[in-house]
């Protein structure tokens, strides 16, 4: 759920925090208000042109679920070049207003550093906000009768509020969430040095605490994300056989109840029995049943192979770089002025961090396709004797999330290998298995995927 797009609009905007006036010049609501107004008049200017055109070129005149997934390939460069800007564009006018000034005042008078971090992107979020209501208000088309009334429908608040738990909303709140815990750790390391307590004691009480939230963070997400437990029944008792099977018995499994929205699935959570693996609504209703169960079995091998630890290496390699960078810019090279070393070490931070989370991302999925289907061969009966079937299974169901039709099927995201690239991993990996040439079989797995899907 952690977007590219709403990393980069963090650290961006974190950037312009630092290099905040060390005064404000305006009065708080002088500036709230500016920055509220520029941020209103850019982001429609922006935003709405695509939708506009969205609106215009799709063939049933609807805007599409979530807010800035326009469709049409010709609007695919614009759509990015609007995004480029727009993460641009809100730092500037967060120093050009003033507003980021006052946010760092806040934080640096004794006000707690999460209140001043979430006044820097509360004009975003409410800017989101505003904007996914509107394309939740289009999607339902409502008739011109229907918009006479003043009270606006209680399902079109429903949709809407579908949208902030699922949509960009929740996006940029999990990206925040990093930078919310280490404001926690400022504050509480700032209380206890007024206190006159050590550091070592700031730290051995800090410690805990971000242990706690991190296996609390789970429960945390499926509250806001409508993630429940999933009810007994056939699909609940093969997943649990499958876990049990599998040896991944600690996983919690949760449906998200997206109105068919959602066709995903994701492990959520660090540490053995606060994990959780969800797995929406719109996926189950998606796939068939063995192609239901290699996505669980691709979950499943995620926390077998150790891939959410995996994937936090580029974090920390990130974290490295930046200090290291800092460290040598202000005491060996001895930049000036003081603000330099800083934007040296966000920009290498974001040179490690942006590439090297993608890259163990997708290495990570690859890794997942092929040891899910390992253990389907081992503990699904539908396997014996047919070695395509798991590989099968698995590529009908990459092929109906993204396949042709959708106009994926051979662009790599940033946290995803492309469909191109699962399939032809998938067939490298049975080669492997069964010493024949890969050719042979990419040709083979293509047929049995085709009937799969028949």
């Amino acid at each position: 759920m952690i977007s590219q797009r709403g990393l980069l609009l963090v650290l961006t905007t974190l950037m312009a925090f630092e290099w905040s006036a060390p005064e404000p010049r305006l009065g708080w609501a002088v500036s709230l208000l500016a920055c509220l107004a520029c941020t209103a008049a850019l982001g429609l200017g922006i935003w709405g042109g695509s939708l506009f055109l969205g609106v215009r070129q799709a063939s049933d005149l609807s805007l599409p679920s979530r807010l800035w997934e326009v469709d049409g390939s010709g609007l695919e460069r614009s759509r990015h070049i609007g995004l480029i800007i727009w993460i641009l564009l809100y730092p500037i006018t967060l120093l050009a207003t003033g507003w980021s000034a006052w946010c760092s005042w806040m934080g640096a008078h004794l006000f707690p550093s999460g209140l001043a971090i979430a006044s820097l992107f509360f004009p975003h979020l409410l800017l989101v906000a505003f904007l996914e209501f509107l394309a939740t208000a289009y999607q339902r088309q409502p008739s011109r009768e229907a918009c006479r009334h003043v009270m606006i429908p209680a399902s079109l608040l429903a949709d809407w509020r579908l949208k902030m738990r699922l949509g960009e909303f929740a996006t940029l709140v999990l990206c925040l969430i990093p930078v919310g815990v280490f404001s926690v750790i400022q504050d509480a390391a700032r209380g206890l040095r007024y206190a006159g307590y050590p550091p070592s004691m700031a730290m051995l009480l800090v410690i805990p605490a971000v242990i706690v939230c991190m296996m609390r963070l789970p429960t945390w997400l499926a509250d806001w994300a409508g993630a429940i437990p999933l009810e007994d029944g056939e699909l609940a008792r093969r997943i649990r056989r499958l876990q049990r099977e599998s040896g991944v018995a600690d996983l919690e499994i949760r449906q998200v109840s997206s109105g068919q929205r959602w066709a995903g699935a994701a492990v959520v959570g660090w540490f053995s029995g606060s994990r959780q693996v969800w797995i929406g609504d719109g996926l189950v209703q998606l796939l068939d049943e063995r192609e239901l169960d290699m996505v669980v079995l691709h979950e499943l091998a995620h926390v077998l192979r150790g891939h959410v630890w995996r994937r936090s290496l580029p974090v920390l390699f990130a974290l490295v770089a930046a200090i290291a960078s800092f460290w040598l810019a202000s005491n060996w090279i001895r930049m000036e002025p003081d603000w330099l070393p800083s934007l040296l070490a966000t920009l290498i931070s974001i040179a490690v961090l942006i590439p090297g989370m993608g890259a163990v991302s997708r290495e990570c999925e690859l890794d997942a396709d092929a040891v899910a289907c390992c253990l389907a061969e081992r503990i699904c009966g539908w396997t014996e004797g047919k070695p395509h079937a798991s590989a099968a299974a698995l590529g009908s169901g990459l092929m109906k999330l993204a396949g042709p039709e959708s106009g994926h099927s051979r662009s790599t995201s940033w946290l995803h290998p492309s469909l191109h690239n699962r399939l032809s991993n998938l067939a490298r990996h049975l080669a492997e298995r069964r010493h024949v040439s890969l050719s042979l079989v990419a040709s083979e797995l293509q047929v049995k995927v085709n009937s799969a899907r028949r």
